[in-house]
């Protein structure tokens, strides 16, 4: 004889009471909001696809056309730099149609070879980030009563959920 197995699978309850009258009520109302929503999001991405045809290739030139003149702008601030900001580090230049700004600024090469040993060993400890966390993976394992010393515990979750069925000859 062998020895019956688990079932998994949750019990289904059927009892005829307002509230299950009430929560077939609002599983009918999901239903048809979603079959709503789902013709609306179909006729929307038909309308953006027949948008996209028309106004994608527009876009993209005058995208192109913005990119090319700030590119030359820049070209253009750079082979002027001392007229437009003259020696300066930081400066602005303001003209009828706008501002030219210039910053010089010195940032650290972020190089591989700059490692927390390498720090350490030429004594520059203040320059090694240390960073703890809590392994909450490894609390997930302990019992209760290791928890408790930790000050914390378990807490008990509900998880509520719904399924519709479809009804006979009803398209997705």
């Amino acid at each position: 004889m062998t020895p019956k197995t688990e079932n998994r699978k949750p019990k289904t309850v059927s009892y005829a009471t307002p509230a299950h009258e009430q929560a077939d009520r609002l599983l009918a109302a999901i239903r048809k909001a979603i079959q709503g929503l789902e013709r609306e999001q179909f006729d929307a991405a038909e309308a953006m696809r027949n948008h996209q045809l028309y106004w994608g290739p527009r876009l993209e030139r005058e995208k192109g056309r913005v990119a090319y003149l700030e590119e030359q702008l820049k070209e253009l601030e750079k082979a002027h730099r001392s007229e437009f900001f003259g020696d300066l580090e930081s400066a602005r230049a303001e003209i009828p149609h706008g501002v030219l700004t210039f910053d010089l600024s010195r940032p650290v090469i972020k190089r591989k070879t700059v490692t927390p040993e390498l720090l350490e060993q030429l004594g520059f400890p203040e320059a090694v980030r240390i960073a703890k966390s809590v392994n909450w993976d490894e609390l997930e394992t302990w019992p209760e009563a290791r928890l408790i010393l930790a000050g914390t515990e378990r807490k008990i979750k509900e998880t509520y959920g719904f399924e519709l069925k479809e009804k006979k000859g009803e398209q997705p």
